[in-house]
């Protein structure tokens, strides 16, 4: 499809010698577009299935071989069935003004072709998302520097670079993707007991928040058998985060390890409170 591109650009239009080299690849195409969309299609509902980070994390590191094959077999489908389209359009376009008939084709070529843009870009988008917000996750968390893809393991900073490559291709096709967060600032209000350990909490806070949301408070708190069903002998640290729109509540080593956020209250529920 780029070769036929190319020799269309030289010629200026899509001559009938170009279109005759590529006039039966469009079921092929087709095809592959079902194939991998399918197996993308998969993977964005198994991971919308698990709603806890620790359990994508684990779905990620048992398929993210698979994840990232199909995404980028995906992306390169696509790439070629709109190329494809265009060339097939550019060929109808030569006749469309002496056929009526043939305007009404091409008409119908140019609405099908935004359609499916659309959907291909919110498929790709939401997964690619997800994928990625993952594993910046795992690139923060410490300890956590290898990711067992298949027969080798892959540091995690490695595999969200390569998720990110794949969110910057699909960025030619949406502004919807969402790109790795700002780095969050220390609030005003901040009452920590381990102040050595907050850039590393807010670097990891950050995925948890919404792009709208503004930290405006974080502490640490002890626990002594009450809000979460603990006994009374039993003392955990939590980590509270408040935006303009919410109340996170986690409990501290949970968090480090895999970001569990244990309870969100929404903020109008909160004042009700």
């Amino acid at each position: 499809m780029a070769e036929a591109l190319k020799e269309a650009n030289v010629a200026g239009q899509v001559t009938p010698g170009v279109w005759d080299e590529i006039n039966d690849k469009g079921a092929a195409l087709r095809t592959q577009r079902n194939l991998f969309g399918g197996h993308v299609k998969d993977h964005s509902v198994e991971l919308a299935k698990r709603k806890g980070h620790q359990e994508r994390r684990q779905y990620i590191e048992k398929n993210g071989e698979a994840i990232l094959f199909d995404l980028y077999s995906l992306l390169l489908a696509n790439k070629s069935w709109f190329e494809y389209q265009a060339l097939r359009a550019g060929h109808v376009r030569l006749s469309a003004g002496e056929d009526p008939r043939e305007e009404k084709l091409l008409q119908a070529i140019i609405d099908n072709a935004r359609g499916e843009y659309s959907k291909t870009v919110e498929q790709m988008t939401t997964l690619l998302d997800t994928l990625n917000r993952e594993l910046w996750i795992l690139a923060e968390l410490p300890g956590k520097l290898t990711i067992p893809f298949t027969r080798s393991r892959r540091s995690a900073g490695e595999v969200s670079r390569m998720a990110q490559q794949l969110l910057s291709a699909v960025e030619g096709l949406s502004d919807s993707v969402r790109t790795q967060p700002a780095p969050l600032e220390q609030p005003n209000t901040c009452y920590v007991d381990e102040v050595e350990q907050l850039d590393q909490d807010l670097r990891i806070l950050r995925w948890h928040l919404d792009g709208d949301d503004n930290l405006n408070a974080i502490a640490t708190a002890h626990e002594r058998g009450t809000g979460f069903a603990l006994t009374a002998a039993i003392q955990q640290s939590v980590l509270i985060a408040v935006t303009q729109q919410r109340v996170l509540v986690a409990e501290l080593s949970e968090f480090r390890k895999a970001l569990a956020s244990r309870n969100t209250i929404e903020a109008d529920s909160f004042l009700r409170q």
